[in-house]
């Protein structure tokens, strides 16, 4: 399904956002950080997900964001209960929670492409370009440069799926095809849980679309 979307000449990879506000990125280990100037960022991030940022000047007061999000990342984590309390009311104590965003490849390639388009393109179209201050050198040498640029400030977004991927066990699956979880008799899971792969949009008509059926 990834490799028939990344060959269409029609369908998307991943989402562009723009927006009049500054997103901080830079520095995660720092979170008081601000980059100098005035700016645009661009930010990148992976639906259930992933976003980076970028940035270049633009006026004295006004700050804008472009964001990437890749429309259907594969990398794939895990949430584990670990600690069951009476009564069934669970803290995030209680569950071990790992995304591990941008562990499959494909995910890094394909963001860092669409960064590398943000920076070399997109900031570089008029009317944007007129607004933005010249930078000396670009920001990115070559994609190794945004690899690891996503690597120390793409952020987890929404839209989260597939702790209950409906997919082969073998692959790692938790439900059947009839929502059924494996090993049980008549346990069946129905939320975006089950959906294996995220949506291009909002997950809320697809779990609409699997209650249905």
């Amino acid at each position: 399904f990834v490799k028939s979307i990344l060959l269409s000449p029609t369908e998307a990879s991943a989402n562009y956002f723009f927006g009049p506000a500054y997103t901080e990125f830079e520095d995660r280990a720092n979170p008081g950080f601000r980059a100098p100037g005035k700016h645009i960022t661009i930010a990148a991030t992976i639906t259930a997900t992933i976003t980076a940022t970028i940035t270049a000047t633009i006026t004295a007061t006004i700050t804008a964001t472009i964001t990437a999000m890749l429309s259907h990342p594969l990398s794939s984590g895990s949430v584990h209960i670990v600690k069951v309390k009476a009564g069934g009311n669970a803290s995030e104590q209680d569950l071990t929670i790992n995304p591990r965003y941008l562990s499959h490849p494909l995910d890094i390639e394909v963001l860092a492409r669409h960064i590398w388009f943000i920076e070399h393109s997109i900031s570089q179209a008029e009317p944007i370009a007129k607004f933005l201050k010249p930078r000396p050198n670009p920001r990115f040498a070559d994609l190794g440069a945004v690899r690891e640029y996503l690597r120390k400030t793409a952020k987890g977004s929404h839209h989260y799926t597939g702790t209950c991927s409906m997919m082969p066990k073998k692959l790692g699956g938790v439900v059947d095809p009839e929502l059924r979880v494996y090993g049980t008799l008549n346990l069946r899971v129905c939320d975006a849980s089950v959906l294996p792969i995220s949506a291009r949009a909002n997950t809320q008509a697809v779990v609409y679309g699997v209650a249905r059926d």
